[in-house]
């Protein structure tokens, strides 16, 4: 063998040799995601003894962003600052489930709710997934499998918002919940015209201490005034009931309200809601000798002189001009209605009060409300309960309440500044104070026995074709029948 031929063949023996002694390369690779680009780690092992990490950007596309879920809300908000604060509830539900969930307004009206939502199941859609209505209305589209059960979506954190008897107000007795809550609570209100009381010398009325019957009579009489500047408490004798100018006492009197201010004074009176089961379980109306006595002063208001005729089927836009007008010192209305006449008449001043009742007497309110149901065709009643749930919360209890003005249901809102440092609210804080809620279990043939039976009836007794006696004779025959069909 030449040396050339032997210097190869060593050289090619220790390359070998080296090759075998050297540790092997291992790569792991690691992936840390960020929004839009991937850092690729890739670790080499060089030696036993020495490890290096190298890094390398790769840019990545990113998973497209889920589209959210849109439910529509059907509210039957009416008036010009509630529907505007809906609205901005909604908005504020948007910001907050910031795109998971997405809620649309859809004005709706109290008129024609029962046949929006049995209309929309009867097709499979095409409605809200979430309405607005009332508490026996809503009860009455659970009981013909019209609207979802929510008890699967109230958590402990979600029942604290309402009270033990509000959520009674809205399950079954299985415990099914057919509702949620958006207002509920006392709310009868006695609106007066500030110039007028003034003119006749009545007291200003005080928000927490309410007249009594005998003061609303004798301050109505005051305050019904004729042509030649009588009263007809001071001057009964020379007052011209042809030629009256200024209305003492101005109340709705259709048939709705005959049954719905009756009854809310014999409620007052007697401490009973009117319609109630008997000691057989069966429903039937009563008539208490307190609450007999309520009705008699409330359908007696025209044969006493102090309300014209024209109360009778008068509507709330009617009432509320003639009020504003000075035409009627006095007026009944719902406390919401205080938010409606400062949008219609912002020069208007006018106050509220209590609704008369004994000294030292309690005021009872039902909790019949208002709330939000969910119908059986909605797509989405896990997205739809979020939305009826996060309503209960206190800021948007509050807020609602401020536009509205029914008391919200949950009761922590009443400490919200918005309603905390509103004098109207001294009202609702003192019905509260000297109140009790009523638990009622509520007949849902009730709006078919007050518009066929009893309205008619009454508005007979104030008309002056029949007595009040005749007239409780005539619905207690015919109310076992109508309220147990």
């Amino acid at each position: 063998m030449s040396k050339s031929r032997a210097f190869v063949l060593g050289l090619l023996i220790l390359t070998l040799l080296l090759s075998a002694c050297a540790p092997k390369v291992v790569k792991e690779t690691v992936v840390v995601e960020k929004p839009v680009e991937k850092v690729v780690k890739e670790t080499v092992v060089v030696t036993e003894e020495k490890v290096v990490t190298e890094e390398k950007v790769v840019t990545a596309t990113p998973e497209p962003p889920k589209e959210a879920v849109k439910i529509g809300i059907y509210t039957v908000a009416w008036s010009a600052p509630s529907m505007e604060m809906m609205a901005q509830l909604i908005d504020m539900f948007n910001e907050e489930y910031n795109g998971r969930i997405e809620a649309e307004y859809i004005q709706g009206d109290w008129g024609e709710g029962d046949n929006y939502v049995a209309a929309g199941v009867a097709a499979g859609g095409g409605i809200a997934d979430v309405v607005e209505w009332w508490t026996g209305g809503v009860q009455g589209w659970y009981e013909h499998d019209l609207v979802y059960d929510l008890s699967p979506y109230v958590t402990p954190k979600i029942r604290a918002t309402m009270p033990e008897m509000q959520w009674g107000a809205r399950s079954t007795d299985d415990g099914a919940v057919f509702m949620s809550g958006t207002a509920g609570g006392p709310n009868s209100t006695l609106y007066y015209n500030t110039a007028l009381l003034d003119a006749a010398g009545v007291p200003a009325p005080d928000p927490k201490r309410p007249w009594t019957w005998e003061q609303f009579d004798q301050y109505s009489r005051m305050l019904t005034v004729d042509g030649s500047g009588n009263n007809l408490f001071d001057d009964p004798d020379a007052f011209d009931h042809d030629d009256v100018v200024q209305w003492g006492f101005l109340p709705r009197l259709d048939l709705e309200k005959l049954w719905e201010e009756g009854n809310n004074f014999a409620l007052q009176a007697s401490g009973d809601y009117m319609i109630r089961k008997d000691d057989a379980g069966k429903w039937d109306i009563f008539f208490d000798e307190a609450a007999v006595l309520a009705l008699r002063t409330f359908y007696g208001v025209i044969a006493d002189g102090v309300a014209p005729e024209e109360s009778i089927g008068l509507t709330g836009s009617s009432q509320d001009e003639l009020f504003a007008q000075g035409q009627a010192a006095l007026v009944l209305r719902g406390f919401f209605n205080a938010m409606v006449l400062r949008s219609r008449y912002p020069d208007f001043e006018f106050g509220v009060m209590p609704i008369p009742q004994p000294p030292g007497g309690k005021h009872y309110w039902t909790t019949i409300g208002q709330g939000f149901g969910v119908p059986k065709c909605s797509e989405h009643p896990a997205e739809a309960a979020e939305f009826v749930f996060w309503f209960q919360q206190p800021e948007p209890q509050a807020l609602w309440a401020s536009a509205l003005y029914i008391p919200p249901v949950n009761a922590a809102a009443l400490t919200n500044p918005v309603l905390a440092e509103n004098p109207d609210w001294d009202m609702i804080r003192y019905y509260y104070f000297v109140g009790e809620p009523v638990d009622l279990d509520f007949c849902t043939n009730e709006g078919e026995f007050t518009a066929t039976v009893f309205g008619p009836t009454m508005m007979e007794v104030v008309q002056g074709l029949k007595t009040l006696e005749q007239a409780i004779e005539e619905i207690e025959a015919a109310a076992p029948e109508v309220l147990n069909q």
